[in-house]
């Protein structure tokens, strides 16, 4: 029996990714995978990279370099 190809497995080239961004529309992110209510994205921050609370969880991930995350959770 066939996997569905919304059950299989892929890759995500993190260079074409990085590639796509900025968009153009400015944005500093690039959706990579769609999975049900999951998003992924590829960003890269400018400093200060300040944000407003979202109403999806979010996951931070520094793939080369470094990062400093602050958060208030007030």
């Amino acid at each position: 029996m066939a996997m569905a190809d919304h059950c299989r497995s892929g890759v995500i080239s993190l260079d074409e990714a990085r590639a796509r961004i900025p968009t153009p529309e400015g944005e500093r992110s690039v959706l990579v995978l769609r999975r049900g209510t999951l998003d992924v994205r590829l960003s890269l921050p400018v400093p200060p990279n300040l944000q407003m609370p979202h109403e999806q969880d979010e996951l931070y991930a520094v793939i080369r370099g470094h990062g400093v995350l602050v958060h208030d959770s007030a």
